[in-house]
């Protein structure tokens, strides 16, 4: 995963990158994109910020994994799931360099991960949507936790990749 917040100084930023910005999340992402072969699959949790905001830079990386890679699925994690090392916002990305364009993304919203929420988290295996998650992801199934969305929609709407943009859309 990128660091969740941070700048490049502008020489230090790598001509070849596919968006240029100081922006340091945008750019391991699109160091990412760049280096992935032919075929090959990354997930990043990101800063769910980059999956909004509508700076052109932001903007134009979510396009890109529209365009040039499979945005297999977009699954938002619970406020302070890095706690107590980070209480941002988070999501995690699942792309693919198949040579086509992305067609449908699927959207996971984990409400709990198996521990308390705050600073301090504890272990609740009983409170835990990851198995869940696990069984719905090879057929990328819909339920009340997980719904496609076609990209034509996404593109209508900004290109903004949040769950929750699109929780009833579904």
């Amino acid at each position: 995963n990128p660091p969740f917040a941070g700048a490049i100084a502008e020489n230090r930023i790598r001509s070849y990158l596919p968006v240029q910005t100081k922006d340091s999340t945008i750019l391991f992402l699109g160091m990412v994109m760049k280096s992935l072969k032919d075929n090959g699959t990354a997930g990043i949790i990101v800063n769910e910020g980059l999956l909004f905001t509508r700076n052109n830079a932001a903007k134009e990386i979510r396009r890109m994994l529209l365009e040039k890679m499979d945005l297999e699925a977009v699954v938002s994690l619970p406020q302070g799931v890095f706690n107590p090392y980070a209480g941002v916002k988070t999501s995690f990305l699942v792309f693919k360099n198949s040579g086509q364009p992305t067609k449908k993304v699927w959207f996971y919203e984990i409400e709990n991960d198996g521990f308390s929420k705050g600073t301090q988290r504890h272990p609740m295996p009983e409170k835990n949507d990851i198995p869940d998650l696990l069984a719905k992801w090879p057929k990328r199934e819909v339920s009340e936790k997980s719904w496609l969305i076609d990209k034509k929609k996404i593109e209508e709407n900004d290109y903004i990749l949040t769950a929750s943009t699109y929780k009833t859309a579904g």
